[in-house]
């Protein structure tokens, strides 16, 4: 999305932990996760060889479906159940992102969420998205960017923010 808008942009991935806290509402974790990549990034990555006008970004995605928080599945069992249950029906995508400004120090956080309303598919439809492997590093086991908007009836919300990073949203902030 970056490279769309004219960017280059370099990607760091953290190694830190995708956990947090199970009483944090799917926001708030998503928040947290994002906030987490990008300090870790920060502390253990970043180099001082970096321009002052340098811009950091990071995010994080979960899906909510009937107060379940849906993150990559561990397994294709996992894609499967996920899949499954959300079959004609709504899940909420949360996509986060953190941003921080190394000159000025800025840092800033926001969240986004839009609501998916899936078609009903069958279950051969998701062994064969299955069989993709897109499902296996995707919140929810699915993208739509990957294949899976086929079986999308309608978005309330911004697209961006379900493919997982809300670009929209930045760039109106």
């Amino acid at each position: 999305m970056l490279r769309d808008i004219g960017k280059d942009p370099v990607i760091l991935r953290p190694e830190c932990p995708e956990t947090v806290h199970t009483g944090l509402t799917p926001r708030r974790m998503v928040m947290a996760l994002a906030l987490r990549k990008l300090l870790w990034v920060r502390e253990n990555l970043l180099t001082e060889s970096l321009p002052d006008d340098f811009l950091m970004l990071s995010s994080d995605t979960v899906v909510s479906f009937r107060g379940e928080i849906l993150g990559k599945p561990a397994d294709e069992a996992d894609a499967f159940r996920m899949l499954k249950e959300m079959s004609g029906n709504k899940n909420t995508v949360y996509s986060s992102c953190c941003a921080w400004h190394r000159a000025s120090g800025s840092l800033q956080l926001f969240c986004d969420s839009t609501d998916v309303y899936f078609k009903p598919y069958t279950d051969d439809d998701i062994k064969a998205y299955i069989a993709t492997g897109a499902p296996m590093d995707k919140a929810g086991a699915y993208g739509i960017q990957e294949g899976f908007d086929v079986y999308v009836e309608r978005i309330d919300g911004e697209e961006d923010t379900v493919i997982g990073f809300p670009m929209t949203r930045l760039l109106r902030t």
